[in-house]
């Protein structure tokens, strides 16, 4: 018995955050309150909310599929206000292109992603209570890219 490879993972880094995730946000919201400029940020939170997928403790991943990694990323960006103004709706984005770079595409639509992002950023339950839900509804609501 053979043992299939892992795919490998596509996390975002901060030129994807910037060129890709921040300037979308700014042109689909663009209705709304503006984004502010990508540079009004704390670099220390962005690294982090960067970081947390690909966090392991003891050999293991905190956070092992591509599911539960798109939803701490959509957590993080959401909950720790590494910007000056825009983190829930570049939460929506960060946490729609992670999973585009890994081959995954939402079927959802915009309003929907609105209210899944309010709901976060009010949310009181545990974090892990919280990824495990937006893993399971991401996952129920998304496609391979090629689909």
């Amino acid at each position: 018995m053979t043992e299939g490879k892992a795919t490998p993972v596509n996390y975002l880094n901060e030129q994807i955050l910037e060129e890709i995730c921040h300037e979308m946000a700014r042109r689909l919201f663009e209705h709304e309150e503006p984004m502010g400029f990508y540079e009004d940020h704390d670099q220390a939170k962005v690294d982090s909310c960067l970081n947390l997928p690909k966090q392991a403790a003891f050999g293991q991943e905190l956070y092992p599929t591509i599911f539960k990694k798109a939803a701490i990323t959509f957590y993080a960006f959401n909950r720790n206000h590494a910007f000056g103004n825009g983190n829930k709706r570049l939460s929506v984005m960060a946490f729609t292109v992670f999973l585009y770079i890994n081959d995954k595409v939402l079927t959802i639509g915009t309003a929907e992603l609105r209210d899944k992002a309010l709901w976060l950023a009010q949310t009181d339950k545990p974090v892990g209570e919280v990824v495990d839900e937006l893993a399971i509804w991401a996952e129920k609501n998304s496609v391979p890219v090629s689909e």
